[in-house]
């Protein structure tokens, strides 16, 4: 699934804590050829802040990246509603585990850090669940019509 061989151990300042947790993904990513994981712009190690913003700023910013997320999520969802709809019409299972692998890819292509890709495939497995959910209801109220 990883884009790249292999975790340098830096990414995962919480391996102790998370071994249990990302011990298969950390292993499953190690096992694949790739490329190197994206280095973060130095500005990440330096011990100023950046940009002078004070911690109140940075979670303004943070308050509107949230807002804006769940916007996203949400209009996710709704493109996932109608292709439950189409599948629904079609006979097509929920569940897709090859199209679910292409969601995981996209996004490990996309990844440009300071989120190891580990940490962005448990995020989208998440998302994949939730839309499956929501197609699985929307299933069941069908049936039930």
């Amino acid at each position: 699934l990883s884009r790249f061989g292999f975790l340098r151990k830096e990414w995962f300042p919480c391996e102790d804590e998370c071994a249990a947790q990302a011990g298969s993904l950390r292993l499953l990513a190690m096992e694949l050829p790739g490329r190197e994981p994206p280095t973060p712009p130095d500005w990440i190690w330096h011990n100023e802040p950046r940009n002078g913003m004070d911690i109140s700023d940075w979670r303004k910013k943070i308050d509107e990246l949230d807002r804006e997320l769940v916007q996203l999520l949400n209009a996710r969802a709704r493109c996932s509603v109608e292709i439950g709809k189409i599948k629904r019409r079609n006979g097509l299972p929920i569940q897709e585990p090859n199209r679910e692998q292409e969601v995981l890819q996209h996004a490990f292509d996309a990844n440009e850090g300071p989120l190891p890709d580990p940490a962005i495939q448990r995020m989208f497995e998440r998302i994949l669940e939730e839309g499956k959910v929501l197609q699985k209801r929307l299933f069941e109220e069908q049936e039930r019509k």
